[in-house]
């Protein structure tokens, strides 16, 4: 399944929470932009990675997986979510 379907069927805080890993920042930063305790965050990236089916390999290679969705905002600028 493409990134883009399964991508629209996220929330819009996952969703936020996708774009600001792919900016690079920590689970604590991200936390901090969403005004949440980390906990949440890693909370959302695990069912972002399951909804995203996005293998293990990934999910431990914190750049590996940044990449992954920098690309992704890199071709589809128009799913970025505009609260920064």
């Amino acid at each position: 399944m493409e990134l883009t379907y399964t991508y629209l069927n996220l929330t819009p805080r996952q969703r936020e929470v996708v774009y600001w890993v792919s900016e690079g920042l920590s689970n604590e930063e991200v936390a901090q932009k969403l005004v949440v305790q980390p906990c949440v965050v890693a909370g959302h990236l695990t069912s972002i990675y399951d909804i995203l089916s996005i293998e293990w390999e990934c999910r431990v290679n914190r750049p590996r997986l940044i990449r992954q969705f920098a690309v992704f905002f890199y071709r589809n600028p128009k799913l970025i979510p505009i609260r920064h």
